[in-house]
């Protein structure tokens, strides 16, 4: 019976080790939906015109597009936002670089790195990040500011103008 159990015990230990190594690395889950609860926000801050109440509102709109799809990108994001926050560019970049190819539809990963390349003087990167923003979440309206900004930093006043003019 002995001369069996060390084998089996082999062959089992064997396959783990194969199953570990051909596991995929599981994907980031698509972005929460908050469509409902965004649009009753974006109908109450057109209606506001207490300077208070609009900050509030914005402010539960920030929270609503920082929620990342999971742990693992809220984690991510985090560690890039604090990065950034303390100056250290070289982390914050690596984090929202392995943010945006972990969740390539989460729209804040690419405003946070657009925020960061703004900072560093990359404009036209940042610009680049703020388009796949938008293309991610249309109604980011922190995105959407960013951009006008970007815009007018880099003499594009136009297009900028044209977006401050859009619905």
């Amino acid at each position: 019976m002995r001369h069996f159990i060390i084998p089996l015990l082999l062959c089992s230990a064997a396959q783990g080790v194969h199953a570990a190594q051909t596991d995929p690395v599981p994907s980031c889950p698509p972005p929460m939906e908050f469509a409902e609860r965004k649009a009753d926000l974006l109908a109450e801050l057109q209606q506001t015109r207490s300077r208070a109440d609009g900050l509030y509102l914005t402010r539960h709109l920030v929270e609503i597009f920082a929620t990342a799809p999971n742990r693992e990108a809220q984690k991510l994001l985090e560690q890039g936002m604090s990065r950034r926050q303390a100056e250290d560019a070289g982390a914050a970049q690596a984090a929202l670089d392995e943010l945006v190819s972990y969740c390539p539809d989460f729209a804040e990963g690419y405003h946070q790195r657009a925020l960061l390349r703004q900072e560093e003087g990359d404009l036209e990167s940042a610009l680049a990040d703020l388009d796949r923003a938008l293309e991610a979440a249309p109604d980011h309206l922190a995105a959407m500011a960013r951009r006008v900004q970007v815009l007018s930093e880099l003499g594009r006043g136009d297009e900028a103008e044209a977006m401050r003019g859009a619905p």
